[in-house]
């Protein structure tokens, strides 16, 4: 039989994700053949992929963010967020790359504080899930970065808004989304390896 079953990222491939692998090659391979495979020459290794799943947690917990010591309120002031405001810091002209499951467009992050980069989830082929966090652990983690109820022209005025509204860790900066978890929270390494080639 052939020595690849199935192939994603073949450098110059018709697929198109040849850059995004970097010269790597995504392959369904059978048992039998992993041993010619790495014979081959040219390869240097062959890893066997495999899946993970995004945490999550249940929101009958209950959450008060005014008492709970793990509020983004209170972890603010613990980081020293709130001191960088204060001293004209929010994170203007910062960009984060953030590997996750996407982001929603919710409140407080449709500002222009989100900037997508590419989708290399399995959600990826569904127009309507392409770009978009049907997971909530993404939107999640961009909203502790760069959330926001308001965009204020000065990073003092964020010190203000702290405990009244949503405010992230650094308000005025942008998370760059590159998906790789599907809206069961599956991810593969490839997918992550692909992420983090890309960044």
């Amino acid at each position: 039989g052939a020595l690849i079953d199935y192939a994603v990222g073949r450098p110059g491939s018709p697929d198109g994700m040849g850059d995004l692998y970097r010269g790597r090659v995504v392959a369904r391979v059978p048992a039998r053949a992993l041993s010619l495979l790495r014979t081959v020459p040219g390869v240097r290794s062959v890893t066997a992929d495999v899946s993970g799943h995004f945490a999550s947690v249940s929101p009958t917990l209950g959450y008060d963010p005014a008492t709970d010591s793990g509020s983004l309120d209170l972890i603010g002031k613990v980081v020293g967020a709130q001191t960088s405001w204060t001293n004209g810091y929010a994170g203007a002209g910062v960009d984060i790359a953030m590997i996750d499951s996407g982001v929603a467009p919710v409140a407080g992050l449709t500002s222009g504080n989100i900037v997508n980069g590419p989708d290399l989830s399995f959600d990826s082929q569904n127009p309507a899930l392409t770009q978009n966090d049907a997971f909530g652990h993404g939107t999640h983690m961009a909203s502790i970065m760069v959330g926001r109820d308001t965009a204020e022209t000065s990073s003092r005025a964020y010190v203000a808004d702290s405990g009244k509204g949503f405010v992230g860790v650094a308000p005025d900066a942008r998370v760059v989304s590159i998906k790789v978890g599907a809206g069961d929270g599956s991810a593969d390494v490839s997918q992550v390896i692909a992420a983090i080639d890309w960044v």
